[in-house]
């Protein structure tokens, strides 16, 4: 066994990852220098199946964390067979598929509503639109969720799952970016996002830069990345997964309650923004339940 080729693979994936947010915060310094904002749509293929900015990213969020939980996890335990997991990428790739379209529909986007779906029932009554994905698009969160829970599953739920998992949410997070669609209040600071009039809200009409949430939790998602093997020397699962919930969980969960596309009633008469205590709360308490059952063990 090559333990230094070993090495040299989980160092490279923690490299490579941290340079993927340069190579995007660079993106990012372009905007704030001269405005320039991406198309939504990349292109087409073959002239007729639409290409978006959104599914390149996910397609490249679910390699690059499928390659860094594998690395990852040869680090703890260098007999882990790749095809382990990669056999099953077309599962995982469909466990997102699945989880960012539930997501898009447990709660309803802009893209959606414009369609007539503004609710689950809306969706089984208009079950071709529901299940049409160039139509309204994927839920980043759900993709993350659904991708994660298979990737996870049939990884073994194994500690590189945990720091493949934050890989891909790192590049995932700035299709946000292109869609101008995660910002929070107008903002006179330097690092405020331009953000075209048709993507603000009208009582923000009149201002053009925004607090740059997906940035913020950019940062975030990496310093979790980078920390998290110190947090977890041992490489446990569960303890892995306690230190994302609630770090993760905390920051999702303040973000969350300045994201003006979460001021809107989304269940049983319950604006998102405050559905972000119940998320702040879960999150801590199950950092505290799976903390506590993992001492006892």
């Amino acid at each position: 066994m090559n333990k230094g080729g070993d090495h040299f693979s989980w160092m490279a994936g923690r490299v490579l990852t941290a340079a993927l947010f340069v190579i995007f915060l660079a993106a990012y310094i372009v905007h704030l220098l001269t405005g320039f904002h991406f198309e939504s749509q990349v292109g087409q293929l073959f002239g007729a199946v639409d290409i978006y900015w959104r599914g390149v990213l996910a397609s490249a969020a679910v390699f690059w964390g499928i390659v860094v939980a594998v690395t990852e996890q040869r680090r703890i335990d260098p007999s882990f067979d790749w095809w382990a997991v990669l056999r099953y990428l077309p599962l995982i790739l469909l466990g997102g598929v699945v989880g960012g379209r539930l997501g898009a529909l447990l709660l309803p986007m802009p893209s959606l509503a414009a369609s007539g779906i503004t609710s689950l029932g809306d969706a089984v009554n208009l079950l071709p639109v529901a299940l049409n994905l160039r139509q309204g698009g994927l839920a980043l969160a759900g993709v993350i969720v659904g991708g994660g829970m298979v990737l996870g599953w049939y990884g073994g739920l194994r500690y590189g799952t945990i720091m493949g998992l934050l890989a891909g949410q790192q590049i995932l997070i700035w299709a946000n970016f292109v869609e101008q669609s995660y910002f929070g209040p107008p903002t006179s600071l330097f690092w405020g996002m331009a953000v075209e009039e048709i993507y603000r809200l009208p009582q923000w009409a009149a201002f053009s830069r925004f607090h740059p949430l997906f940035l913020y939790e950019a940062i975030v998602l990496l310093a979790i990345f980078l920390i998290l093997p110190r947090l977890n020397a041992s490489g446990d699962f569960w303890g892995a997964f306690a230190w994302y919930l609630a770090i993760y969980g905390l920051a999702k969960g303040i973000f969350s309650l300045f994201d003006p596309n979460s001021f809107v009633t989304v269940w049983i008469g319950v604006m998102w923004n405050g559905w972000t205590i119940v998320w702040f709360g879960g999150a801590l308490a199950g950092w505290f339940l799976i903390g506590w059952a993992h001492l006892k063990d």
